[in-house]
């Protein structure tokens, strides 16, 4: 899974903090307590929803990016630890959280997740062994429009959520950051739900913002963006759509596998502009005097 945390990871800045942290530790004497870290900004539709399924945690660490729609007060009803903090990319705000747990065992919740009750009792029994693994695998279920979209690459492929505090952080880039560590690995069969996009638009807006902060990684580590990276994109949407399924989805799956080619195609592109910016078409100005 790649180097340890770097020292960078673990350095602890821009941070304003809401209440004083006494948490809600409630493990019995010599088992492993679990906190859960969740991220929020204008969340107050689902962070109840998700903050519930994880009420069986010893400890819920907030992160929350000055949220304007009640979100921490929503949050206060489950937690006093509640941090508030300007917001710079997910990665930066989840190592920060994981620095303020206190719980033996870190587990990362995102605020349109949900933890099943099968997830959370088989925590609990892994945590429970003599020897735990040091990071644990979970796999989610991405749902869209209340449907669940099984196929296209996406499920069962697990996503490392749950590790001994101290044992692992998220690499130091904005968007789709990989959780690293040197530690042992397993594997868990309780699944994530990840309430994703609210709509069309939702996932439209969301390709755009994360597209930007994609280029905006490449260009900080040199990566050339050549012509053939932009033919990725097909290749993206017949891997996920033929290779892996995604047609057994029916119209929902054809929309996914598209809007994900969609975002290679994007991601691509503004990042070979941002390196060619000579290659800019100007937008010609418009006249309001028909002419």
């Amino acid at each position: 899974m790649g180097a340890g945390p770097s020292a960078k990871m673990l350095n602890d800045t821009r941070a304003h903090e809401v209440s004083a942290p006494s948490g809600r530790l409630h493990a019995a004497e010599g088992q492993r307590r679990v906190s859960v870290v969740v991220i929020t900004q204008n969340m107050a539709d689902r962070i109840a929803e998700c903050l519930d399924s994880v009420s069986w945690a010893d400890e819920i660490v907030v992160v929350d990016s000055h949220s304007t729609d009640g979100t921490r007060d929503i949050c206060r009803q489950y937690t006093d630890k509640i941090h508030e903090r300007t917001y710079h990319y997910a990665a930066d705000q989840k190592n920060f959280g994981i620095r303020r747990a206190t719980g033996d065992y870190v587990l990362i919740v995102d605020a349109d997740e949900r933890v099943t009750e099968d997830l959370a009792t088989e925590i609990r029994r892994a945590l429970g062994d003599a020897s735990p693994a040091d990071v644990y695998c979970i796999p989610r279920r991405l749902i869209m429009q209340g449907r669940w979209i099984r196929f296209g690459g996406e499920y069962p492929r697990a996503h490392p959520r749950l590790f001994r505090n101290g044992a692992a952080a998220y690499r130091n880039q904005r968007v789709h950051a990989p959780l690293e560590s040197n530690g042992s690995e397993a594997a868990l069969r309780g699944d994530l739900l990840h309430y994703s996009y609210r709509d069309l638009s939702d996932l439209l807006e969301r390709i755009n913002t994360f597209s930007t902060r994609r280029a905006q990684d490449y260009a900080e580590v040199g990566r050339r963006i050549r012509w053939y990276h932009l033919l990725w994109a097909f290749g993206s949407f017949v891997h996920r759509f033929v290779f892996r399924g995604g047609f057994r989805d029916g119209m929902p799956g054809l929309l996914y596998c598209l809007t994900m080619g969609m975002y290679v195609l994007v991601t691509y592109a503004k990042a070979w502009y941002a390196q060619n910016p000579d290659a800019r078409v100007p937008i010609a100005p418009t006249h309001s005097d028909g002419a």
